[in-house]
């Protein structure tokens, strides 16, 4: 990758950071000319950026060469952008941001590091100034101030941490159009009002913009969040707007036990999950619930799973077309690649040119496969459904086994879902440096309990990187006696290039970064919303797993395209799903008792709350 190249990725990556907005789907300008501009317009494109002209671009970079607004412009209001647009001053001088911040407009409140002027027309601008040449001297360092590091480097608790967070929220608002629309239907339509949600999700930003559109609507609403998934600030600032929020990254196995227990216990009608943890938690205790909606994947299968043990309707919203078709391809695509990347820089690597193992191919696989490529990554994809390795081959993606790739490989991101995919054998053999990465998102997806069971140790080598050490490592060998195999099978290390784990493990875009992009996570809280006055309708009423109808998506998407739904395909108008409308049942949010044999856990208990 020439240097060009390399810069306009970091200042991708730097603007993801800063904003935590996606580029695929968003109209794009890039002003400027030279190989910076060149390099920028491919990479955006390779992203899924659409191209456009400055006065309709969602988002502007401004690089060095004669196409760039003037400072006598930006003095006079004449700078072609629309109301709302994100201008990113790349250029060497940063010299419109410069005028703009001489001219003393009035500045609005906006997510730090943007600066958000009014110009004298009425035009609002966001303008985020990223130096080229910081970010390719430093560019972990240079990132810091945009990332979730920079709100957990607040103290907590503090008057600052609290602004930082009330801004991120509305930042995060502003960009959900879809979710703002549906909410403000259903308490139009009064579905909510009075109604009781239990919200456990991902705890940032966006899950609290969706707790406030739920509250808005008329329901109440509390929240739960896992430790590791939890943004304290943000709770912080849910909690001084009247939320009950069972949640703190401080709490252990034990602790999140006792939250989520103590947030079922607030006596919901309803829940939306991620992961189906809550669900499974309140089937387990026996807490009685009228519905509830799940988002995601791995949290359907132990649905299905459950049989006659699931006895409310749940709804599923990870199967909507406007969340699996977005949300896994282009959400956690970016993000999982982007957070990888930011993660390598401190370790002079990257994605260019580097061999990338992709773990699976459904939704998910084929984001990470198509965001590392986009990056420049030689992408081999591990699938183990002839099907879906079919469809890889045809994406243009090499295909083999994992037990084939691992010792070539320098990133494997495991993208499945599925607890033990990367195996302590894996870690053990892998190629010098090889840095392993979750996208999938449940616990256990690398097996390092059982590396450590079997002597491994864990050594930090930068910020939430680790390195694997095997016993005999300090001797040059990662598998202790096997040091004269490994090193003919060209598969062995010495101590400075053991394998590497990324954030132990964690689903790397939420535990590194700040999850998926903001516009994404509109159009799965849109569906989600839309779930939730399903629910409140008793639209449904029989237990099981059900689909949103596909009417629902489209009114989503037309919503954001601008345009009213039209005639529907047949084949959608014979799929539509009848939903009864039934006398609306009474909550009976109260434990049964447990049984005989429940004593025992079965197949689908919440994996994480084992001590339940």
């Amino acid at each position: 990758m020439n240097d060009a190249s390399l810069t306009a990725e970091r200042l991708v990556r730097a603007f993801a950071a800063a904003t935590n907005l996606v580029v695929a789907g968003q109209r794009i300008h890039v002003a400027g000319a030279g190989e910076l501009a060149g390099a920028l317009r491919s990479l955006l494109r390779a992203l899924g950026g659409v191209s456009s002209e400055p006065d309709r671009a969602d988002y502007v970079f401004l690089t060095a060469g004669d196409d760039r607004p003037s400072q006598a412009a930006a003095a006079t209001d004449g700078l072609p952008f629309r109301d709302g647009a994100i201008v990113v001053d790349a250029s060497d001088d940063g010299a419109l941001a410069t005028a703009l911040e001489a001219r003393g407009l009035a500045e609005l409140a906006t997510r730090p590091p943007s600066r958000r002027y009014r110009l004298a027309d009425g035009r609002g601008l966001d303008m985020l100034r990223l130096d080229p040449a910081t970010l390719g001297r430093d560019p972990f360092t240079a990132r810091l101030d945009f990332t979730r590091r920079r709100a957990e480097a607040l103290e907590p608790g503090s008057d600052a941490a609290a602004r930082d967070a009330d801004l991120r929220l509305d930042w995060a608002r502003r960009f959900m159009p879809a979710s703002s629309r549906v909410a403000a239907s259903l308490a139009a339509e009064g579905a909510l009002r009075g109604r009781r949600f239990g919200v456990s999700m991902v705890l940032e930003p966006k899950t609290a913009v969706l707790s406030l559109l739920l509250a808005e609507a008329g329901a109440q609403v509390s929240l739960y969040a896992h430790s590791d998934e939890t943004d304290d600030a943000v709770a912080d600032a849910l909690r001084a707007r009247g939320f009950a929020v069972h949640a703190g990254s401080g709490a252990d196995a034990d602790g999140q036990l006792a939250n989520a227990r103590a947030y079922l216990a607030e006596g919901h009608e309803f829940l939306l999950d991620d992961g189906s943890h809550l669900i499974r938690l309140a089937a387990h205790d026996g807490v009685e619930l009228l519905g509830a909606a799940e988002e995601t994947t791995s949290g359907l299968r132990p649905l299905h799973a459950m049989g006659d043990a699931l006895r409310i309707p749940v709804l599923a919203v990870n199967d909507a077309r406007v969340k699996t078709r977005f949300d896994n391809r282009y959400g956690t695509g970016q993000s999982c690649v982007f957070a990888i990347a930011d993660l390598l820089d401190q370790l002079g690597r990257g994605f260019a040119d580097a061999r990338v193992a992709v773990v699976g191919f459904g939704p998910v696989g084929v984001g990470v496969a198509q965001h590392a490529s986009a990056l420049g990554a030689v992408v081999t994809v591990c699938e183990l459904d002839p099907v879906r390795a079919l469809e890889a081959r045809y994406a243009g993606y090499d295909t083999a086994p994992l037990e084939d790739t691992v010792g070539t490989a320098h990133v494997v991101i495991s993208a499945t879902g599925e607890p033990q995919t990367i195996t302590a054998a894996h870690l053990r053999t892998a190629g010098p440096g090889t840095a392993f990465a979750v996208a999938g998102g449940v616990l256990d997806e690398i097996a390092l309990g059982d590396a450590q069971s079997l002597g491994a140790r864990l050594e930090s080598r930068a910020w939430k990187v680790d390195a694997v050490l095997w016993p005999g490592a300090e001797h040059g060998d990662r598998a202790g006696d096997d040091a004269a195999s490994a090193a003919a099978s060209g598969s062995g290390s010495g101590s400075d290039s053991p394998a590497l784990v990324l954030d132990r493990g964690g689903c790397i875009n939420i535990t590194a970064a700040e999850g998926n992009p903001v516009q994404i996570m509109d159009l799965s809280f849109a569906a989600q919303l839309t779930a939730a006055g399903m629910l409140a309708r008793c639209d449904v009423r029989e237990p099981g797993v059900h689909p949103l109808p596909p009417s629902a998506d489209e009114v989503i998407a037309a919503g954001i395209l601008g345009a009213d739904v039209g005639q529907r395909s047949p084949e959608l108008a014979e799929a539509e799903p009848e939903f009864e409308t039934r006398p609306e049942p009474t909550a009976r949010n109260r434990r049964r008792s447990q049984t005989e044999g429940e004593s025992q856990k079965p197949a689908w208990h919440p994996t994480r709350f084992p001590n339940a």
